[in-house]
């Protein structure tokens, strides 16, 4: 195996259990996009441990582009406690939206037995009616094992372009 290869399963697993837990991992990331797109918020909050910690800090300057109300906002808004915390916000935020989530090109390498961390490149799209915002940006995450189930520990999204449009009527939603 490729030095890059053998880096990604230092978690002491032979390499048939360390590709099979890495791909229960990116299962994992995928159950994420689904289940947020598909709004099934009970789904969504359970791919996460109970002391999971959800980073979406620097969405505040994407997502809050009114000044007065950003600046209203405590350092710690969008940074979520547990998988339901961020599932309630998350659900009055989107409830009129339409959401596509993409992952690409995980980076996944086991740290241990039952830890892992990833990196995934990512692009969303957020149909509020009247403007469509497309973002790209990273994932950075921690995962556990627990009770035999690959969960997420921690996750950062960063982003490194956004774009606001406004929708033209000729455009139809589902």
């Amino acid at each position: 195996m490729s030095d890059d290869a053998t880096a990604a399963i230092d978690g002491g697993l032979d390499p048939a259990e360390a590709l099979l837990a890495i791909e229960q991992i990116k299962q994992v990331r995928a159950r994420y996009f689904q289940t947020l797109d598909e709004k099934d918020w009970p789904a969504w909050a359970a791919l996460f441990t109970d002391r999971a910690v959800l980073d979406f800090r620097g969405e505040i300057q994407h997502q809050v582009r009114d000044p007065e109300q950003r600046a209203g906002l405590g350092d710690d808004a969008f940074l979520f406690n547990g998988g339901p915390a961020a599932a309630e916000a998350f659900e009055s935020h989107l409830a009129n939206c339409v959401t596509v989530h993409h992952g690409h090109d995980p980076q996944v390498k086991l740290t241990g037995a039952d830890t892992a961390t990833g990196l995934w490149a990512m692009w969303d799209c957020l149909d509020y009616g009247h403007e469509l915002f497309q973002g790209y940006g990273h994932y950075r995450e921690r995962y556990r094992r627990v009770d035999g189930r690959w969960l997420i520990e921690q996750l950062e999204l960063t982003r490194v372009r956004t774009v606001w449009e406004p929708i033209e009527h000729r455009w139809s939603r589902p």
